[in-house]
């Protein structure tokens, strides 16, 4: 000890209490106490430095005191064994790593302070649910990756999340997804990959584009919720989504990029807005759609149309459905185009 500072630990003691004048733990004061079970932390405490816990592979629950403002990145790193934390009121961050493979924590109270969630925060944990506070603004990269047993999360109802946030939650049914924040967060295209469970995603209010390739390939993906904000789905954004049956595009939908829908076997019917400005190539390619209605009239879809590309039919049947009658639609381009509108480059995640 330096004063009310606890430098480090006998990295062969089983059972810690803390004197009560002990403000403050330092950066890795136990780590790697492979025998350490227990620890009373003192309700003066007020700082845990960074990796204070990491690979406390025996340690099995903890109480964080109510002054303490921050979980550190690496506070708990690999602690393989913890099945308990006491999260206080008060606490405003999670930092990154911090409960990273900590494989038996299955269950965890967010306290109503918390603003942030850090970069893996709780990656490869063994979280099953989990409800993120309505005062948590950001999560940062990667923070659920790798949660296997994660079945159900309700997330604030605007938040800006980054990276591939879901990546091989492999247990994850369902998934309510905000609008981004003030720093205007987007999910990387990999933000699903491995969800094999994932059956069903809705989109609040607020959201406008959903990023390319974002659920690809996520073979029991049923249902599909889309806000009436959207304004942009990106190239193979649903790409082999085989249970998909239906989906409502919304009027204000502006551009559909390249295979969006591609190989979505079950989907036999779609109607585009009359909003739609860009259509990419292909964007049902793989199966025959049956039909597909354009909520506009016959002039207005001859008139955003152009002749098609050799070799780039943008969509496989005979005829669109307008308000008025049917379109031809072995005429049109692969996308559609409206006097005026510039087609953008599909923008970076």
């Amino acid at each position: 000890m330096e004063g009310t500072t606890l430098i480090k630990c006998n990295p062969n003691v089983v059972n810690a209490k803390l004197p009560k004048n002990i403000t403050k733990i330092a950066k890795e004061a136990f780590k790697e106490c492979l025998s350490l079970e227990s620890v009373e932390l003192p309700g003066q405490l007020e700082e845990i430095g960074e990796g204070a816990f990491e690979g406390c592979k025996k340690l099995k629950l903890i109480k964080i005191p109510s002054r303490i403002k921050n979980v550190p990145r690496h506070a708990f790193y690999n602690c393989v064994e913890l099945e308990s934390v006491d999260l206080p009121e008060g606490l405003t961050e999670i930092g990154d790593k911090a409960f990273h493979r900590c494989f038996k924590l299955t269950e965890l109270k967010l306290p109503d302070t918390l603003q942030l969630i850090g970069i893996k925060a709780f990656s490869a944990s063994g979280l099953t649910e989990l409800e993120v506070p309505e005062s948590v603004h950001e999560i940062l990269f990667d923070a659920f990756i790798m949660c296997a047993s994660l079945k159900k999360i309700k997330l604030p109802s605007v938040c800006d999340l980054w990276g591939e946030m879901f990546r091989d939650c492999s247990s994850l049914e369902s998934i309510v997804i905000p609008p981004p924040g003030k720093e205007k967060g987007i999910l990387d295209e990999k933000a699903f990959d491995g969800c094999e469970a994932l059956t069903s995603v809705e989109f609040l209010e607020g959201t406008d584009i959903i990023n390319a390739r974002l659920f690809q390939g996520l073979h029991n993906l049923k249902t599909v919720k889309l806000p009436s904000s959207l304004k942009s789905v990106y190239s193979y954004a649903f790409q082999g989504d085989f249970k998909i049956e239906s989906i409502e595009l919304p009027e204000g939908l502006e551009r559909i990029d390249e295979m969006a829908f591609g190989l979505c076997s079950s989907l036999k019917s779609i109607t585009l807005p009359s909003s739609i400005r860009i259509l990419g190539k292909n964007i049902f390619a793989g199966y025959s759609i049956s039909e597909v209605h354009f909520n506009g009239t016959m002039t207005e879809w001859l008139k955003y149309v152009e002749k098609p590309r050799k070799g780039y039919p943008w969509i496989r049947l005979d005829e669109v459905i307008c308000k008025d009658g049917k379109a031809d639609a072995h005429k049109k381009d692969s996308r559609i185009k409206i006097d005026g509108a510039k087609k953008k480059s599909e923008p970076k995640a």
